[in-house]
């Protein structure tokens, strides 16, 4: 447990400077720039991120670059991280320098996380429970990967749908980084789970336990009319309104976009939009899990740090089933 005596407590080697990919204009390819170490403030913690991963809304923020809490460009992307911490700042008593993290932190506002180094708040933070000299950089990229996923389909499954055994859920994007999350959520939560992906997704999602796995692109989805009790729309648009055909007269539809369809949810009381928030407690319910092996981050590409504007147009197009993983450590000095 750190000490409250020590005003900072940090490793002997920290440097003065790293490399972070700046995202220089909306759209624009980040680039790879020598900055300062930031310093952690009160609560907070400084964190060598080891590995980060690119999510739709990391794309979203760079094409209109700016956050949804009102940073403009230029600007240091990146919600999600794994890493080392090495500094701390005034008053952290929850982790002390040496410890291997994960989180998502203060989303939706930038972590800064595409970057060797993030000050971040230490709350937001919860320990990986493994040493880090055991952990590879694949490892570190599956530890990166479950933040805002893991707790996106957390929070839609648990707090926002109250999901119990025995019910019925319907996974729109099945192969994404929430849905397959959501899928593996929901099995160890007792449900019944249909799938739906792309042929192309279909083996990496029949892997997850999941009852049914359905074809987007050929699906009859008048034959599911009020058939189910839980309905995730992880894509939006005309999706949204297809969820609530499907869900039961008592059933709930969790859509992953808060300002989307006001008509819809003045008409309609099953639909409950809602947005990702960092929590602590979620968090380590979720690694816990991952690390007896009934979770698990199914990563489908990784790129380094200095390819950064890659990663977020193989994100953009879509073009592998699975997370994207920033592996960050390989630029480190």
């Amino acid at each position: 447990m750190a000490s409250t005596d020590r005003l900072v407590v940090m490793h002997p080697s920290l440097p003065r400077t790293m490399l972070a990919a700046i995202i220089p204009a909306p759209g624009g390819r980040p680039e790879l720039r020598q900055c300062p170490v930031p310093e952690p403030g009160p609560g907070e913690v400084l964190v060598r991120v080891m590995a980060s991963s690119v999510n739709p809304t990391d794309v979203m923020t760079w094409r209109r670059g700016v956050f949804v809490t009102g940073q403009t460009v230029p600007f240091v992307g990146g919600y999600d991280m794994s890493g080392i911490v090495v500094k701390l700042g005034r008053g952290v008593t929850a982790l002390d320098v040496g410890d291997a993290v994960t989180g998502m932190p203060r989303f939706p506002a930038p972590a800064a996380a595409f970057a060797q180094y993030a000050a971040v708040p230490a709350r937001h933070l919860a320990r990986i429970p493994t040493g880090t000299e055991d952990l590879s950089a694949g490892a570190w990229g599956r530890w990166a990967g479950l933040p805002l996923a893991g707790l996106t389909a957390y929070q839609a499954l648990v707090d926002t749908a109250h999901l119990q055994p025995g019910q019925t859920v319907l996974v729109h994007a099945a192969s994404g980084g929430v849905g397959s999350l959501a899928c593996q959520l929901a099995v160890n939560l007792g449900a019944q789970v249909t799938a739906v992906t792309s042929d192309r997704g279909r083996t990496l999602v029949e892997a997850l336990g999941t009852r049914h796995v359905v074809d987007r692109a050929t699906a009859d989805w008048q034959r599911f009319a009020g058939c189910f009790d839980v309905v995730l729309d992880t894509v939006g648009g005309d999706t949204t309104p297809r969820s609530l055909a499907m869900a039961s007269p008592d059933g709930v539809v969790v859509a992953l976009h808060p300002d989307a369809h006001d008509d819809l949810a003045q008409r309609d009381p099953r639909l409950r939009r809602m947005l990702v928030e960092p929590d602590h407690h979620a968090l380590e319910l979720l690694i816990e899990q991952a690390a007896r092996g009934r979770l698990t981050v199914q990563v489908g590409a990784g790129y380094p740090l200095s390819d950064l504007g890659d990663a977020l147009l193989h994100v953009e197009t879509n073009k592998t089933p699975g997370k994207t993983i920033i592996h960050i450590q390989g630029d480190n000095a």
